[in-house]
């Protein structure tokens, strides 16, 4: 889902599926299963199909699921920081959020990608 979108935003009918409805390859359909995870992976949602047009869907049944938060955070020093997003690691400069670093599968690879920014001792 778009970074911005809510779960509040699942009410909507044109605004966030007019793009989906007008590829053919993935546009949906009355009765299909859809199954949405939010950009930062804090929720996610199973619903079914109940109308669909070339702009608009509209969504019943809706469950709405908070997905649990990390319970170790990311890698953190005075200038930089991992970041989890949609599903990629990335290293960024704390001052001005600028990605430093390439995005990498897993967090592990992040963190050595964060400690190679720093110079090795002599």
């Amino acid at each position: 889902m778009p970074e911005d979108f809510i779960s509040d935003d699942l009410k909507e009918t044109a605004r966030v599926w007019k793009r989906v409805q007008n590829s053919r390859n993935v546009a949906l359909h009355r009765h299909d299963e859809v199954y949405l995870i939010a950009a930062d992976e804090t929720w996610a949602a199973d619903a079914r199909v109940a109308h669909a047009t070339a702009v608009e869907v509209q969504l019943v049944g809706v469950k709405i699921f908070n997905l649990d938060q990390r319970t170790k955070p990311l890698l953190k020093t005075e200038e930089y920081e991992v970041q989890y997003i949609t599903g990629s690691y990335a290293v960024f400069r704390r001052s001005d959020g600028h990605r430093m670093t390439g995005f990498v599968s897993d967090e592990v690879l992040a963190e050595r990608d964060l400690r190679r920014l720093y110079p090795r001792p002599a």
